[in-house]
């Protein structure tokens, strides 16, 4: 009888030590995050006759297909955003995805007011910088600077 008191025990010590993680019975850890998600939009002047051929020839609609303005073909599908820190390090880079036509900056739906805007997604920026700095196109753009914070909410550029 005292082999069967013994092993009842020790049979509960082994199991209960196997829930434990991180000395918590039953709790799971929590990896903390290393990085974030920028994103946001660059918008540009469109080619309204580029912008009317590349949506079949029958005048433009909002939310489709759009061309930008000669001096902007640097802004375009495809083009490198590139995402640097406080220390000017390149840190995180993506693609600008498909140009689409919206509504102009006083909301107007006038076709010559409307713009092409292009939308970004960069996964992995590392945290720990204050602030960040955005560049996209050719060097003459410049880049503008961020908190965390705007990229995570995704910000809106307008260039032109």
């Amino acid at each position: 009888m005292k082999t069967a008191s013994l092993a009842l025990p020790v049979l509960a010590v082994l199991v209960l030590s196997g829930c434990a993680v991180n000395g918590h019975i039953g709790a799971e850890s929590t990896p903390t995050p290393t990085a974030f998600v920028a994103s946001g939009t660059i918008s540009v002047p469109i080619d309204i006759s580029a912008t009317i051929a590349a949506q079949g020839g029958d005048g433009a609609t909002l939310g489709e297909a759009c061309v930008s303005r000669d001096g902007y073909d640097d802004i375009t599908s495809g083009a490198q955003v590139v995402v640097s820190d406080a220390s000017d390090k390149k840190v995180a880079i993506g693609d600008l995805g498909d140009g689409l036509l919206v509504k102009g900056p006083t909301g107007s739906t006038k076709l010559y007011e409307s713009r092409c805007e292009y939308p970004f997604r960069i996964k992995d920026v590392p945290l720990g910088s204050k602030i960040y700095s955005v560049h996209a196109g050719n060097e003459a753009r410049g880049e503008r600077s961020f908190t965390r914070g705007d990229l995570t909410d995704g910000i809106q550029l307008t260039i032109g």
